[in-house]
């Protein structure tokens, strides 16, 4: 009977961890999703869009740049600056959908980071701003904050696991091979 009962809590550790490791897995495939905040900006030649995270924080930050209208042959470079801060690159797009440029900026600081786009075709070069107000991120500086007590999880489960596992082999080993 007492291995039955192992069996079953084997059976329901293995589930219960199988539907987590899923449900995580679901919740990190949906955060991809998250560029919502739009600007709307004119030029004489070009409307576009820009996506940016609603509450964009300090660290990695995506710009998607959508052309209301194919913009041919361009080159598209924006500049990201705070005071004596400045960064550059060039926003790519795809065949698949050649409306949307694509860039990452690593951003260090918070505050109202100026970003200047710099359209560039064969012909001219039109230039067009917009502001992003970066929050400082939110760290826990509590010791016993959720991330604790998961990495504290995860450090039982991987090595008192496999004794638990093994333990009639381990304690009841005699000498015997």
């Amino acid at each position: 009977m007492g291995e039955y009962k192992d069996n079953f809590k084997f059976k329901s550790l293995s589930l219960f961890l199988s539907l987590a490791i899923i449900y995580f897995n679901i919740i990190f495939i949906y955060a991809d999703e998250h560029l919502v905040k739009i600007e709307n900006l004119n030029s004489s030649n070009y409307t576009l869009n820009v996506y940016y995270p609603a509450e964009p924080k300090v660290g990695y930050i995506d710009l998607e740049i959508e052309f209301k209208e194919l913009p041919g042959e361009i080159k598209l470079l924006l500049v990201a600056s705070l005071g004596e801060d400045k960064f550059q690159t060039y926003a790519l797009s795809t065949s698949d959908n050649p409306k949307i440029y694509k860039c990452v900026f690593d951003l260090e600081k918070s505050g109202v980071w100026n970003f200047d786009v710099s359209i560039i075709n064969s012909l001219e070069e039109e230039k067009l701003d917009f502001q992003i107000d970066l929050l400082d991120r939110n760290r826990e500086t509590s010791p016993f904050s959720l991330s604790f007590y998961l990495f504290s999880l995860i450090f039982l489960a991987i090595f008192l696991g496999p004794l638990y596992i093994f333990r009639k082999n381990i304690f009841s080993n005699d000498g015997r091979k």
